[in-house]
């Protein structure tokens, strides 16, 4: 019986390198679990990590819609909401996470226009984001893969068509370091929806996402 032959360790290690050297160019490098996470940048430009829990914490002379607890899930609370051991931010929080800074500027409601409508008894939901990126990485985002959203606790998928009646430019482009990008995600939800949860990766492969979420009454 022939023995089988196994590649030299020095090949195999050349080989690892080489993947890793590729995966790296295109900004994909995996980055595993960490124990910390997005944190609120408060307006003095500082991203405040001490609060768990929820609310405002220590912090009772810190700006924010909330004091204790943010007991709706909403993330008004200054340090965000944390909910299951992770971070929740609110319409207008910016987070920060390993020089990436990530702000939900605006949610709307929307009917769309001619040929571009939701279904019966359904509205579009215009999210607006801005991502400001402080790592010395190119950071490219899509609005398919980089985001996943959760209306009233179901998945809900990318809806184009709310963006493009609305008349906004989707989330899709790369940031150089020091570089911004903005743009909307949409999607179709009931007319009485009450909650959307959307989480964004600045990395399609990390396990760490900033998530934000917002109420039906918090929209205009």
């Amino acid at each position: 019986m022939k023995k089988r032959k196994t590649a030299p360790a020095a090949l195999i290690l050349a080989a690892a390198i080489a993947a890793v050297t590729a995966l790296s160019s295109f900004g994909c490098v995996y980055v595993g679990p960490t124990e910390d996470g997005p944190t609120k940048v408060t307006d003095g430009g500082a991203a405040n990590g001490g609060n768990t829990g929820g609310g405002n914490g220590s912090n009772t002379g810190s700006t924010g819609n909330a004091n204790g607890s943010n007991t709706d899930g909403a993330g008004d609370a200054n340090g965000g909401d944390e909910t299951s051991g992770e971070t929740v931010f609110g319409i207008g929080d910016t987070a920060e996470y390993r020089g990436v800074r990530v702000t939900l500027k605006s949610i709307t409601e929307s009917y769309g226009k001619e040929y571009m409508e939701p279904g019966e008894g359904k509205v579009f939901l215009v999210c607006e984001f801005e991502v400001e990126n402080g790592s010395d990485k190119e950071i490219n985002v899509s609005s398919v893969l980089s985001f996943e959203a959760y209306i009233d606790d179901y998945n809900a998928s990318l809806d184009i068509l709310a963006c493009t009646s609305s008349g906004k430019e989707t989330m899709d482009g790369t940031a150089a370091p020091g570089k911004k990008l903005a743009g909307a995600v949409g999607y179709e939800a009931p007319e009485g929806w009450q909650t959307v949860e959307i989480r964004f990766k600045a990395n399609v492969w990390s396990d760490t996402a900033f998530i934000f979420k917002a109420n039906k009454s918090e929209i205009g």
